[in-house]
């Protein structure tokens, strides 16, 4: 059985109760009409709830964070909700129930509620985060060459961008699938499980990689970009690993408004993160967030960028990782991406943004 196996059982269940869920009573989008547009008011008309599905990371955790910390959700005329999920492949069942109006996530979760029938829309890149997906080995068990990682018990979340990235490091180095043991842990149970000896190595994202790998000596072994293997180091992309911003079909539908004021806050918070004059502030912000050291999240932060764009090679590198899940029966075709991307929300609130 693939890797999302159980990501498929849960869409599959999802999207009935979707189908209930779409055009019910109880909708809670309202209007952007109605507002003061007599007077010249340009703030919004009024303020409107939204719920949106993050996880507990510095990937995709930092600019919704410095949004409601600094009231940016307010100034456009939300009231934000974040909603925690220990990794983006946990979110899948609340998207896919239609819990979550909007929600962010790696390229797996996409593509799987995508390919699954899940009437997801691509609305913008968050992240480029290749460089924080790392595979990291316990010292004593440091590989000279990508043989010496056979036989070695490997922990990662199934279901998530790391398991693309192992997956291509197996596969470009040409190792024996059956010689490496992977085991689907939590990010939050791979810091224990490696701190008592249960796996031998990990792939992951911070602030969980930086926890788990100062449990013990570690090694860094690869990221999704870079080789740090003593026969081969150097550039070495493995794929791509891109968070992204997606919603409802129903949430376009109903209130396109909503969408738009919530891009905006997240131009205005990533604004605010790379300004020099409030960078710092930025960061202790995220620190305090997610209980991690200030240098683990600047270091974070030098491995991620935040674009917030719309281009044809996020759309290239998400049809590859689409390929890759179906050769690895994970999922049964790729979406087709060109449908499923929605520019407009991203594309009226920042234009140069959009490359399509």
């Amino acid at each position: 059985m693939g890797i999302l196996g159980r990501v498929q059982q849960v869409i599959a269940m999802g999207a009935l109760l979707l189908l209930v869920a779409c055009g019910g009573e109880g909708s809670t989008a309202t209007s952007a009409e109605g507002g003061d547009t007599e007077s010249g008011n340009t703030q919004p008309a009024q303020t409107k709830s939204l719920t949106v599905g993050t996880s507990a990371s510095i990937t995709l955790h930092t600019l919704p964070a410095i949004a409601v910390d600094q009231g940016f959700d307010a100034d456009n005329g939300l009231d934000l909700e974040i909603q925690m999920f220990p990794s983006g492949s946990a979110m899948v069942e609340a998207v896919a129930t239609g819990e979550l109006q909007i929600a962010q996530a790696g390229d797996v979760p996409f593509l799987s509620l995508a390919s699954g029938g899940v009437p997801v829309r691509l609305l913008g890149e968050l992240t480029d985060s290749g460089a924080n997906y790392t595979f990291y080995m316990a010292a004593d068990h440091a590989p000279e060459n990508p043989e010496d990682v056979h036989g070695k018990r490997i922990g990662l979340p199934f279901g998530s961008t790391s398991s693309i990235i192992m997956d291509q490091f197996i596969a470009e180095y040409g190792l024996e699938e059956s010689q490496v043991e992977l085991i689907d842990l939590a990010p939050d149970a791979i810091a224990a499980a490696y701190s008592s000896g249960e796996i031998d190595g990990f792939v992951l994202w911070s602030p969980g990689s930086n926890r788990a790998a100062a449990e013990r000596d570690s090694v860094k072994v690869h990221d999704a970009y870079t080789s740090y293997l003593p026969c081969c180091e150097g550039e070495q992309k493995l794929g791509a690993a891109h968070t992204v911003v997606f919603g409802l079909q129903e949430i376009l539908d109903d209130d396109p408004d909503l969408v738009e004021r919530y891009l905006q806050t997240l131009l205005d918070a990533k604004e605010f993160l790379e300004n020099p004059d409030t960078v710092e502030e930025a960061r202790g912000i995220i620190a305090e967030e997610l209980d991690v050291d200030d240098e683990i999240v600047q270091q974070a932060l030098e491995e991620i960028e935040y674009p917030l764009s719309l281009d044809q090679a996020l759309l290239d590198d998400l049809s590859a990782a689409g390929e890759e899940l179906v050769a690895s029966g994970s999922v049964t075709e790729v979406p087709p991406l060109e449908e499923l991307v929605v520019p407009d929300a991203l594309s009226s609130v920042a234009p140069d943004s959009v490359d399509l």
